[in-house]
C-alpha cells in the first residue's frame, strides 16, 4: 500500500506538472468515480498508471481484463480482446517505467500472458463446438489432390509434361525432354511417351511439370535468377516489366470474386502516366502486382491461343487495374518500359485461390482522417488513440473487418455519443491539443507526449461533463454517457454545428 501511494503521487505529479494544469487529487477522485459506472467490474484505464499496473497485476477475469462480451461472434470476439490485449501490454511494458515500477510491470506483464493463454484455449473451445454442431462446414475449401494422389479420372491424362529432377543414370537422360502423359502406375507414378521415343517411361508425379503452364514458367525464371522462391511460402518474387504484357506471352485472368475493371479508372491513370511521363520522363511508380498460379486441374496453368499453342496463365489477386494502365501505356508509347514489382503465389486449386483473394479484400476503407503530416504527429495520436480506448473501451465503434462477402468492409460514421479512429483524430485537430503537446520541447519521449495528451484529453472530458447538455433535445443522449459510453462525451464533437459549439464550449 505505501508502494502504490508513493507510486501514485509520483506519476500524477509527473503528469499534472506546470505545464500540464490538473484537477486536485480529491476532484480527480471524484471524477473517476462519476466516469465509471459502479455496476459494472471491467477494467478500464483511469489515468493513474501505478494504479492500472496493480490492476493487471491483480485481475483473475480475462473477459474482465480484455473487455470481451458474452454475445456475438467469436471471431470477432477474439479480434476485440486481442486488440486490447496489444494496447494494455503497450501500456504494461516494463521498458515502459522507471525502476520503482520494474516489479508491477513485470507482474502486469506475466499475468497479462497468463489471462491470455485462458482466453485463448476458451476461444478454441467454443470454436470446437461450432464446429461440432455444424460437421460439414468448413471455413476454406478442402485442398484438392496434388499431382502424387490423382483422382479416379485423372485431368493429366493427356497433358503434355515437361520431366525434371530424376536421379538415376537412366533417370538424367530423360531431364529437360517433353512427352505426353497416357496412365497412371503403381507407387505414384505416370506413365508417359517422351517425345521423339518409342518407348513409355515410368515417371513419378513430383518429376512432371506441366508444359508451358505456370509452374514451369516459374521455375525457369528462379533459374535464371530473375525470380526468388520462399519454399515455406510458396511465392515466387520479383520484378516485371511492360514486355511480360505483350500478347502471347502471358495470360492474366480475372478472378470472379474481384471487381469489375474500369475503363474510366484505367483511361484517367493512362493520361496520368502519360502527363508525367511527357514532363519527367519516367512513369509513375505502379508498386507491387500479386499474382496466383493455380495447379490442379493442370488446365488451370496454361490458356489455349490461335494455333493450338499455349501460355502460362496466372490469376489477378491485386493490381489489375494497374496492368491494364501498363498495357495500354505499352499500346501509346510501344518503346517505352514500365517496370513493376511482382509476386506470384501458388496453390492447388482456384478455390484456395479465392481464399487469398478475401484474405486480401477483407479490410477496412482507408479513412483520410487517420493519416498526418508532420513527424511524430500520428505516433503520438495513435498513442493517445490507445490510451483513450483502454478508457472508453464501450464509446469506440469496431470497424468490421471480417466480413463474410466478397465486398470489402465499408466505412460506417458511428452515431453521436460514439467515437471511431478517425473522429477521435478530428477531435484531437480541432481541439489544437496535439498541435500544443507536439509543440512542447520539454518531453524526452513520443510516449510521454502520449501520455500527457490522455490526460489533457481526460480534462476535456471533464468539463464536458460538468458543462451539462448542450440543450433540451440532448438531456437524454448526454445521461447515456455516463453508463453506454463508460463516462465518455467526447462523442458528441462533429464537425458540423453542434461541434461548433462544443468547440466553443471549451474556448
Amino acid at each position: 500500500r505505501h508502494l502504490t501511494r508513493h507510486l501514485t503521487t509520483r506519476s500524477s505529479d509527473r503528469l499534472s506538472g506546470s505545464r500540464h494544469p490538473a484537477m486536485s487529487h480529491k476532484r480527480r477522485a471524484e471524477n473517476d468515480v462519476n466516469d465509471q459506472p459502479r455496476t459494472r467490474s471491467r477494467l478500464l484505464f483511469a489515468g493513474s498508471v501505478p494504479e492500472y499496473l496493480l490492476a493487471v497485476a491483480a485481475h483473475t477475469s480475462w473477459k474482465e481484463l480484455f473487455l470481451v462480451d458474452a454475445e456475438g461472434d467469436v471471431e470477432e470476439r477474439e479480434s476485440a480482446a486481442r486488440a486490447t490485449r496489444g494496447r494494455i501490454l503497450k501500456e504494461v511494458h516494463p521498458d515502459k517505467g522507471g525502476a520503482p515500477e520494474q516489479d508491477m510491470r513485470n507482474a502486469a506483464t506475466i499475468n497479462v500472458g497468463k489471462l491470455w493463454d485462458q482466453a485463448l484455449a476458451s476461444f478454441a473451445d467454443e470454436k470446437r463446438g461450432q464446429q461440432q454442431q455444424h460437421p460439414g462446414h468448413h471455413s476454406h475449401p478442402p485442398g484438392a489432390p496434388q499431382l502424387a494422389q490423382p483422382p479416379a479420372r485423372d485431368p493429366l491424362w493427356g497433358e503434355k509434361v515437361l520431366i525434371s529432377g530424376l536421379m538415376s543414370d537412366a533417370g538424367k537422360l530423360l531431364n529437360g525432354l517433353c512427352g505426353e502423359v497416357h496412365r497412371s502406375s503403381e507407387a505414384e507414378k505416370y506413365v508417359v511417351s517422351v517425345d521423339g521415343s518409342a518407348d513409355l517411361k515410368k515417371i513419378p508425379a513430383a518429376n512432371l511439370t506441366i508444359k508451358d503452364g505456370a509452374v514451369e514458367f516459374l521455375r525457369r525464371k528462379e533459374a535464371e535468377g530473375s525470380l526468388l522462391h520462399s519454399p515455406g511460402l510458396g511465392v515466387y518474387m520479383g520484378f516485371g516489366t511492360s514486355e511480360m504484357l505483350q500478347p502471347g506471352i502471358l495470360h492474366f485472368s480475372a478472378m470472379e470474386t474481384n471487381r469489375a475493371v474500369s475503363e474510366d479508372v484505367v483511361a484517367t491513370r493512362v493520361t496520368q502516366n502519360l502527363d508525367k511521363y511527357t514532363k519527367q520522363g519516367s512513369f509513375h511508380d505502379f508498386g507491387h502486382i500479386a499474382l496466383a498460379a493455380v495447379c490442379w486441374p493442370p488446365s488451370e496453368q496454361y490458356y489455349q491461343i490461335e494455333g493450338g499453342g499455349r501460355i502460362p496463365r496466372f490469376y489477378v489477386l491485386d493490381g489489375q487495374h494497374r496492368l491494364m494502365t501498363m498495357k495500354g501505356l505499352k499500346s501509346e508509347m510501344p518503346t517505352a518500359t514500365v517496370h513493376f514489382q511482382i509476386s506470384i503465389k501458388v496453390v492447388a486449386t482456384k478455390e484456395l485461390a479465392n481464399e487469398a483473394l478475401l484474405a486480401m479484400q477483407r479490410c477496412y476503407m482507408p479513412d483520410p482522417r487517420c493519416f498526418f503530416e508532420r513527424d511524430n504527429e500520428g505516433t503520438v495520436a495513435a498513442g493517445a488513440l490507445s490510451l483513450a480506448k483502454l478508457s472508453w473501451q464501450r464509446c469506440f465503434v469496431r470497424q468490421d473487418v471480417t466480413g463474410t462477402t466478397f465486398r470489402r468492409a465499408t466505412k460506417l460514421v458511428p452515431d453521436r455519443n460514439n467515437l471511431d479512429d478517425g473522429i477521435f483524430f478530428d477531435f484531437l485537430r480541432d481541439s489544437r491539443l496535439l498541435e500544443a503537446v507536439l509543440a512542447d520541447t520539454s518531453f524526452e519521449s513520443v510516449d510521454e507526449m502520449a501520455r500527457a495528451l490522455h490526460q489533457q484529453i481526460r480534462q476535456v472530458n471533464d468539463a464536458i461533463r460538468d458543462g451539462g447538455p448542450f440543450s433540451t433535445r440532448s438531456e437524454a443522449s448526454f445521461r447515456e454517457c455516463k453508463h453506454k459510453q463508460d463516462g465518455c462525451y467526447l462523442g458528441y464533437y462533429r464537425r458540423d454545428p453542434l461541434g461548433v459549439e462544443f468547440m466553443r464550449r471549451l474556448k
